[in-house]
């Protein structure tokens, strides 16, 4: 929170980019000791105190954010929330100059109307209305890719495909 998109580019003080990849490295290297397989999903939403930051500079710094965060931890799918507030000059090129452009990023809209009256500020979601995006977020993976998540629950975090590819080589 408080920080800018500057703020997160690989090797800058306060070094925010190092200590989540370093996180997130740590949360997948335990799951997989359990012997689980980890899906990876990036939630990006970026870009709330960056009124003062130019669009095109906001842009260049997040399209490098984004390719570090697939060098580091693999080509996860990254979705870009909408934003609110002092950020809605950058969502056009979310949109446009980014989810468009590259594989396996996605422009989310959540727009006030899916959050509802849930913001802290003009430029802030409440920990509900983030809950609430997370939640679509989570759901429009799960719907693309059709996983049944009490199936994961009840199998160890597992999810065998065998049988849906089965299905699809048999047809």
């Amino acid at each position: 929170g408080g920080s800018t998109v500057a703020q997160w580019l690989p090797l800058t003080t306060p070094f925010y980019f190092d200590t989540a990849v370093s996180r997130i490295k740590t949360a997948i290297a335990l799951l997989k000791a359990q012997g689980k397989q980890p899906q990876i999903y990036v939630l990006y939403s970026q870009g709330i105190n960056d009124s003062g930051t130019g669009t095109n500079s906001w842009t260049a710094s997040t399209k490098t954010i984004i390719a570090n965060i697939k060098n580091q931890i693999g080509d996860a799918p990254v979705l870009m929330t909408e934003l609110i507030g002092a950020g809605v000059t950058h969502n056009a090129n979310i949109y446009n100059q980014i989810a468009k452009k590259y594989n396996n990023v996605y422009y989310v809209n959540t727009p006030q109307g899916i959050v509802g009256d849930s913001l802290r500020d003009v430029s802030h979601w409440s920990y509900i209305g983030m809950k609430k995006i997370a939640q679509t977020m989570v759901r429009l993976i799960r719907d693309s890719v059709g996983i049944d998540f009490e199936y994961l629950r009840k199998n160890n975090g597992t999810y065998d495909l065998s049988p849906q590819v089965e299905a699809l080589n048999s047809q």
